[in-house]
C-alpha cells in the first residue's frame, strides 16, 4: 500500500534566485510512504483490541483537537453489544514487512529560496499548498 502526504507543482518563478541567475526550473514536491505487510483475519478478542486501539484513537485525536470532546471507549457500551457487533465486524491486522518513505521538499535549496516556495504556495490559498507550505517550512527549520 502507498500513501502520499502531500505534493504540489513548485513554479520557477517563486525562486529569488530565478530573476538573478535564470538558472531554476520547475520542480514538484511530494511525501509518499509506501508500506508492505502481511494482512490477517482478527477474530475475537483480537479483533476486539483492534477497534479498541483504533476508537482510542481516533477519540484521542477528537480531544486533541477539541478539549471539550469526551472520548467514547468501548468499556462505554455493554459487553454483549460489543461481541454482537464484532461478529459482524472484519478486523485485519497488519503485520509490517518493510517501510519505505520519501520526500522532496527543497532540503537541497538556500533558505531565500525556499522561503520563496513557502511564499509562492501560500499566495495559492488552497488546502494542497497551504499543507506543503508548512512542509517545507518544517523542513527549513529541520536544516537550519
Amino acid at each position: 500500500m502507498s500513501f502520499v502526504v502531500a505534493s504540489h507543482y513548485i513554479s520557477a518563478t517563486w525562486y529569488p534566485s530565478k530573476a538573478l541567475t535564470h538558472k531554476e526550473v520547475p520542480t514538484y514536491h511530494y511525501q509518499a510512504v509506501h508500506i508492505r505487510a502481511m494482512p490477517s483475519i482478527a477474530t475475537g478478542l483480537d479483533a476486539i483490541r483492534i477497534l479498541a486501539k483504533i476508537t482510542d484513537c481516533f477519540e484521542n485525536h477528537l480531544s486533541n483537537i477539541n478539549p471539550e470532546h469526551t472520548p467514547w471507549r468501548l468499556t462505554d457500551a455493554p459487553d454483549e453489544l460489543i461481541r454482537k457487533m464484532c461478529q459482524a465486524l472484519a478486523a485485519i491486522n497488519l503485520d509490517v514487512i518493510d517501510i519505505q518513505a520519501a520526500f522532496k521538499l527543497s532540503q537541497n535549496k538556500d533558505a531565500q529560496n525556499r522561503q520563496g516556495i513557502i511564499d509562492g504556495l501560500s499566495r495559492l490559498n488552497t488546502h494542497e499548498s497551504q499543507m506543503m507550505a508548512a512542509l517545507v517550512q518544517q523542513q527549513r527549520g529541520a536544516t537550519t
